[in-house]
């Protein structure tokens, strides 16, 4: 059981740092003090020590963290996989960052076809 709270104690630090310095959530302090905050190996010391204060009081108290970050690179994964090259057909893979900037990947249309598609997208959802 103790190899199995070690994975756990590993995710939950990767969790934890990207709370810190990636997610919306901790969006004020990394604004305060942003040279302390928004980097990730600064942060990873505090993370790995709260993360092993937490193993010894409650050994499980780091399974929620290492859950979220098992969550979130399933999602990776399966985006990867919609997006790879071994499903047939055309696409479109537009790539948004943490601050909501888009960027296209990847357009299996010509670009009279593209702009064509991208305008159907922006009428569907302004209809939603």
């Amino acid at each position: 059981m103790i190899t199995l709270h070690a994975i756990a104690l590993v995710f939950a630090v990767i969790r934890m740092v990207e709370l810190v310095t990636v997610d919306t959530l901790f969006a004020p302090l990394r604004e305060r003090w942003p040279k302390l905050w928004a980097c990730p190996r600064c942060v990873s010391v505090w993370a790995g020590m709260v993360a092993t204060a937490l193993y010894i009081g409650f050994p499980y108290g780091n399974w929620p963290f290492a859950l979220s970050m098992l969550y979130i690179l399933y999602n990776i994964g399966m985006a990867r996989l919609a997006t790879s090259s071994l499903i047939q057909g055309r696409g479109i893979v537009i790539d948004i960052d943490a601050k909501g900037d888009a960027r296209l990947v990847r357009a299996d249309l010509p670009p009279p076809e593209l702009a064509l598609t991208m305008r159907k997208i922006a009428e569907a959802l302004e209809r939603s």
